[in-house]
């Protein structure tokens, strides 16, 4: 059988090139490194090391049997950890929603942190539009969504979200540096449903406005990439196409000028939270989250 604490100690010593520096390393004496190793050896009936010279070597055995006391000691360790999960009932995997319309930023850090605690925990993140998140938090397909909503719904607001004017780079719709708000009234406007169902627009644009529709902002900019219209866009978003050179952003006049969307925060009504989602909870309402 097989001793973790010898095969511990014959990988440090094959990491650092010595018995004194594993030793070191695991605040051991050199003599306990040294008689762990060779027990090792009589157990495998194999030489790891030569140690003819001063620093001991990996024999060619030493070096095939290195690899896998690797992957032993790397599958020890995740059976601790899984373990230490079944314990703790940290959730096998946490499925999180975000709206097309948040930047991914929201969440960049906080899967980071929450990679690093919760190494076994599956993540899943879906990206959709503000209502089919709702549907499938409330079915429970997802535990958390960061979705776009009027402020008078009953999810946390996380943040807010600047709506920007963005058109093509060479348009041949209206000069972007003199736009007015007759002219942007008079000229085709490309819709966001995932913004229109939010009704923040309030009615600015008139009825007679020639207006398309698509249900993906991807569409909606490459649409005005393509000067099939002007559009209201995400700053973020509208940034990142801005700095491809693929559109620009003007000053929209007033009352567009300050259009925003809200996102909120939402968990899924009927499911306990466990280790994972309440730690991502927490990080979400800490004080590095804009409100």
């Amino acid at each position: 059988m097989l001793n973790l604490d010898q095969v511990t100690l014959f990988v440090a010593a094959a990491d650092k090139g010595s018995f004194s520096a594993a030793a070191r390393l695991h605040r051991k004496s050199v003599s306990t490194v040294s008689l762990a190793v060779s027990n090792l050896e009589k157990n495998l009936n194999v030489e790891l090391f030569d140690r003819s010279s001063k620093y001991p070597k990996l024999t060619e055995q030493g070096e095939q049997l290195y690899e896998l006391a690797q992957l032993l000691l790397r599958q020890a360790n995740r059976i601790q950890s899984v373990a230490n999960s079944l314990i703790n009932q940290v959730e096998e995997e946490v499925s999180i929603g975000l709206d097309e319309l948040a930047p991914f930023q929201l969440v960049e850090d906080h899967l980071t942190q929450i990679s690093k605690k919760f190494p076994d925990t599956k993540l899943r993140l879906t990206r959709e539009r503000a209502e089919i998140l709702v549907e499938q938090l409330h079915s429970n397909q997802l535990d958390i969504i960061l979705a776009a909503n009027n402020s008078t719904h009953g999810a946390n607001q996380l943040t807010e979200i600047q709506l920007v004017g963005v058109c093509a780079k060479q348009t041949n719709l209206f000069d972007p540096k003199s736009v007015d708000f007759e002219q942007l009234k008079a000229t085709r406007q490309i819709l966001c449903e995932s913004v229109v169902k939010l009704d923040i627009l309030n009615d600015a644009l008139s009825e007679e406005n020639n207006s398309w529709s698509v249900t993906s902002i991807e569409d909606l900019m490459q649409l005005v990439e393509e000067d099939f219209g002007w559009a209201l866009a995400p700053m973020h978003l509208a940034r990142e196409y801005a700095k491809q050179d693929k559109l620009v952003i003007f000053d929209c006049p007033k009352p567009l000028a300050e259009l925003t969307l809200n996102i909120g925060l939402e968990v899924a009504p009927d499911k306990a939270a466990g280790p994972v989602v309440s730690d991502l909870l927490a990080m979400f309402n800490s004080n590095d989250t804009n409100r």
